[in-house]
């Protein structure tokens, strides 16, 4: 019997206890030290000592006034005011022109025509003329709105850069035409736009504009028509290996200048 409770004892598991961890082991000792009294009478005494060194000097008060503007913003914000108001008399013609409502467009033309002074109004009308061949069917004019878009097109080949030249030095100068390097790729738009509008003579005769636009000094120039060879075979290798078409797939490169101004319009 004895032997066989021996056994038993050897066989149990031995367990460890842990003593109950109390909070007393964390507790950190701190000082017991206070806070000194603040001595009124000294504060008082500094107080006063600062603001006798201090009394005689005024402190600037703050209130809100009126920064002027420098005339170089003025003149910027009436330059970008006089450009947004040109373009969106040019959209009202446009839109009048194809509309049909032809006694309105006659009203601004010479407003158009004037505006045309300006790159950006050029090249806008280069845009307008794009977007509006969707459907390609407003391409084909009425005779009375084909010589109303023919006058702006020949206007807009032939008028002065003098509003570039204004900015620069503030000097008239005498009317030109238009660069006959196309450095605003103008004529190179003029000429593609030009092979698709046109007016129905007879019944299976059509008259393209590219036939009223011809006197022009840009049409004489070799180098344009070199680089309106190269860009087209540029944009047919782009064609024929993007994988997707683009989105604009404008086909005439043109100096993107207060483009987005006439998106609104």
């Amino acid at each position: 019997m004895l032997a066989f409770v021996a056994l038993l004892e050897r066989q149990e598991t031995p367990f460890s206890v842990t003593p109950f961890v109390t909070q007393q082991r964390f507790t950190v000792s701190f000082s017991s030290t206070k806070l000194r009294l603040i001595n009124d009478d000294l504060v008082s005494q500094v107080i006063k000592r600062k603001l006798k060194t201090t009394s005689n000097k005024v402190a600037p008060v703050l209130c809100p006034r009126r920064v002027h503007a420098t005339p170089w913003i003025i003149a910027k914000e009436e330059r970008m005011g006089a450009v947004s108001r040109r373009l969106q008399v040019l959209s009202s013609c446009l839109h009048h022109i194809f509309d049909f409502k032809l006694s309105d467009a006659r009203k601004i033309m010479c407003a158009v025509e004037l505006s045309m002074r300006s790159v950006n109004a050029r090249v806008a009308f280069c845009q307008l003329l794009w977007k509006n061949l969707v459907p390609i069917n407003r391409a084909t004019l009425f005779p009375q709105q084909f010589e109303l878009i023919v006058r702006l097109m020949n206007c807009a080949l032939s008028v002065t850069r003098l509003g570039e030249s204004v900015q620069l030095n503030r000097l008239s100068r005498n009317f030109q035409q238009e660069s006959r390097e196309d450095e605003h790729g103008i004529a190179y738009a003029m000429l593609y736009l030009s092979n698709i509008y046109c007016r129905r003579l007879t019944a299976g005769v059509h008259q393209f504009a590219y036939t009223c636009i011809q006197e022009h000094a840009v049409w004489d120039n070799q180098q344009f028509w070199e680089a309106a060879f190269f860009h087209d075979i540029h944009r047919q290798i782009r064609r024929l290996y993007l994988p997707a078409r683009e989105e604009s797939d404008c086909p005439f490169p043109l100096k993107e200048v207060y483009i987005s101004r006439i998106k609104h319009f």
